[in-house]
């Protein structure tokens, strides 16, 4: 995972998910605007990949997407054509 981009991650104290850029010290951060330091789950920390699905979702690692009937695990740096299916969760 890169410390560049844009983040989602659960939030350490209720669990849902927050979006932004990411900070790594001895805790894991997600920050949002305007500058709020969010703790999250270090294990739940996907990257955008910068694409969308064919519906606008954004997609990020770990997403699970459909093609054709197959479902794919999305992993930073592969190629498929994301625009032609859909995240599902």
């Amino acid at each position: 995972m890169r410390d560049i981009g844009k983040y989602r991650g659960k939030r350490k104290d209720n669990g849902e998910w927050v979006y932004g850029s990411y900070f790594k010290g001895d805790l894991a951060w997600i920050i949002q605007l305007p500058f709020k330091f969010v703790e999250v789950i270090p294990d739940t920390v996907d990257e955008h990949i910068r694409r969308k699905d064919k519906n606008g979702v954004e997609i990020y690692e770990g997403d699970k997407w459909r093609l054709s009937g197959k479902t794919f695990i999305v992993k930073y740096g592969e190629s498929r054509p994301y625009e032609s299916g859909e995240v599902i969760g």
